[in-house]
């Protein structure tokens, strides 16, 4: 089985990276869900779709609070028709579409909660009222208007049946991994590069499911110069890996080190290598970069690192 490589984008309007990522031969790409920061992941998403032609396209990730889980379902499904069934769906417990509104991260369990009902809305299923309506104090108490005993998306049912949308949890703690495994299609792993602490995430994982399926997101910056690497993925790194559960978001070298993988295209190659050995069916390869040091990044890993990636899953 080939080793599947997504890159990360954001939803910038006006931006079509997804054509110029599809030629240089990724697998997938993923647009953000932070509000405050970047534009809307499910019009990037649509506009993807329409530009391209094999590429899968993925939310990575939204979170619980800022879209009832019926509005993404309806969305996530919209763009993965439109897409030719090419859509996978990203959750986590919130990061910095939250932390911009002054809120926490969601608990474990309103995460697992909301996932399940996302999964059961892209179904065409039943959702409780009680969870469709999700504490809201404004209950529609009409006379003439029954209150419903349940919550669907009707116009699947004109759908012709086929495959529907991949949905991943992305987890970083030993709580909501197991939650991740026991409840999504794939666990997305979100705890660094260090080989160890990806082994030990795997394990729990495979301990609450024997057959999960396992992704990760890991910092790649490939360039010679390994100090420049450090210096323009810094700060992008320390804000993710706050988000990750990292146990420093000290950007000094060895953490720099650690969390991610930044050098010449033949040392992330090999870390690279070891990392995909415990098991991982997909990378979401981030950069924490921006512009065009960020482009060459990832062309610098198409070229020289992702052949050898791809050679070893093969054998």
């Amino acid at each position: 089985m080939d080793l599947d490589l997504w890159a990360t984008a954001q939803a910038t309007p006006g931006v079509r990276e997804a054509p110029e990522l599809e030629a240089a031969g990724w697998d997938g790409v993923t647009f953000g869900d932070s509000q405050c920061l970047m534009g809307d992941p499910y019009v990037a998403l649509t506009a993807a779709a329409l530009t391209t032609d094999r590429i899968r396209l993925g939310v990575g990730v939204t979170n619980p609070w800022t879209r009832h889980p019926a509005v993404t379902a309806a969305a996530t499904m919209s763009a993965h028709l439109e897409s030719g069934r090419r859509v996978a769906l990203g959750i986590g417990r919130g990061d910095s579409s939250l932390d911009r509104l002054g809120l926490a991260p969601v608990p474990t369990s309103h995460l697992v909660s909301y996932a399940t009902a996302v999964r059961t809305y892209l179904r065409g299923g039943p959702v409780p009222a009680s969870t469709a309506r999700r504490g809201a104090p404004q209950v529609f108490q009409g006379r003439l208007t029954p209150l419903p005993d349940d919550s669907r998306l009707a116009w699947l049912s004109r759908v012709p049946e086929g495959a529907g949308p991949e949905v991943f949890l992305v987890a970083s703690g030993p709580r909501t991994i197991r939650a991740a495994a026991t409840t999504a299609d794939v666990t997305a792993l979100s705890v660094g590069a260090d080989r160890e602490r990806l082994r030990e995430a795997a394990d729990t994982a495979r301990a609450a499911r024997p057959d999960v399926r396992l992704a990760a997101f890991i910092h790649v910056v490939v360039d010679d110069d390994t100090d420049r690497a450090r210096t323009e993925a810094a700060h992008g790194i320390a804000t993710f890996a706050r988000f990750s559960r990292h146990r420093t978001a000290d950007p000094a070298p060895g953490c720099l080190d650690s969390f991610a993988v930044l050098g010449p295209a033949a040392y992330c190659r090999d870390r690279i290598l070891a990392l995909v050995d415990v098991g991982l069916e997909r990378l979401h390869i981030v950069t924490g970069c921006s512009g065009e040091y960020r482009k060459r990044s990832y062309r610098a890993f198409m070229r020289h690192v992702a052949p050898a990636l791809r050679e070893h899953r093969r054998r």
